[in-house]
């Protein structure tokens, strides 16, 4: 059940068992912080709330972002209650985790090391528990399935044609009146002439362009598939052979010409060990996150769960009709 109190403030000890507590301070240090939730009397503080919220990338002045990273929180004590029965993570797989990330978990100069580092073991336990708690009701997807889904889902390993392009642009001047479009019309013929016949060059013009406002110049081409290039040009690179330009197009408030640089083929990615293997992985990690999702719900239905500050407590005011700018 979830029930709903006044909140409160209370003196942590760091010394005191604390579910999820946030930042350590020096053993024996008493820190004032206050218990925004509790679970069957297990208490989330609000440097935990505050600690977890800004490692999720979220933003600890915003009543919404702050009440997802509650629900978060209350979810992950369930789990981690139930997991600290049977699993012990040790803190070389912590470091070995964290050396492996690309990035740092979660960088932030308000969030001690410690309490990324908290975070990363809490994160492994889930997984191991997740296998433990419904390995068994989850099994791996076997060949055929694997082989099935690819065929049914072939679209989603398939590469569009993919054109290397850059575009030159004349802006017309003044409101775009016909005289002015005109002249840019005129004027990119003239430059589309000098690129072909070698008098001019994409650099050339690009070092034009640093003293004309109305010239745009793309000296970096860059690959894109025809759809995400918009009309009119998707319909003229399909036309175009590597190296060919483009006549004049009308293009907003003047003209473009475009360059096929080079085309990469279509291409659809073959079902060999490594991608059979992938899709496996990935179907019983969805399936594992239904069942803990259920385990959770269940759970959530059975725990005394109390929600100690007003401010974290779920409103039916919460919508869009009632905008809040605090919550921004």
């Amino acid at each position: 059940m979830l029930v709903l109190v006044a909140a409160y403030t209370v003196a942590v000890t760091r010394t005191a068992t604390c579910a999820l507590a946030g930042s350590q301070a020096p053993v024996g240090a008493v820190l004032i912080d206050h218990v925004v939730a509790t679970v069957d009397g297990e208490a989330i503080t609000w440097s935990a709330l505050r600690d977890e919220t800004l490692l999720l990338g979220l933003r600890i002045d915003s009543r919404l972002d702050r009440r997802q990273t509650l629900e978060l929180l209350v979810n992950e004590l369930l789990f981690v209650r139930e997991a600290r029965k049977f699993v012990i993570i040790a803190d070389a797989s912590v470091d070995e985790t964290i050396d492996a990330r690309a990035q740092d978990v979660g960088a932030n100069p308000v969030v001690s090391e410690e309490a990324r580092r908290e975070r990363v073991r809490r994160e492994l336990m889930l997984t191991q528990f997740g296998e433990r708690a419904f390995g068994q009701d989850a099994p791996r997807m076997t060949d055929l399935d694997v082989q099935q889904y690819y065929a049914s889902h072939i679209a989603d390993y398939r590469a569009p044609r993919q054109y290397l392009v850059r575009g030159i642009r004349r802006h017309a001047a003044g409101e775009a009146s016909a005289e002015a479009l005109a002249d840019a019309h005129a004027s990119l013929g003239a430059v589309r002439d000098a690129l072909i016949d070698g008098s001019a060059t994409v650099g050339s013009l690009g070092r034009l362009a640093a003293d004309d406002a109305s010239l745009s110049v793309d000296e970096e081409a860059n690959w894109a598939p025809a759809a995400r290039l918009g009309a009119p040009i998707a319909a003229v690179v399909e036309l175009l052979e590597p190296g060919e330009w483009s006549v004049p197009l009308r293009l907003g408030a003047g003209y473009a010409i475009v360059q096929v640089v080079d085309i990469a083929e279509e291409w659809t990615q073959e079902l060999g060990p490594d991608l059979m293997d992938s899709i496996a992985r990935a179907d019983r990690a969805e399936r594992l996150q239904v069942l803990m999702q259920d385990w959770v719900e269940k759970r959530r239905q059975q725990a005394d769960i109390r929600i100690l500050d007003d401010a974290l407590r779920p409103s039916s005011e919460d919508t869009e009709a009632n905008f809040d700018p605090e919550d921004v």
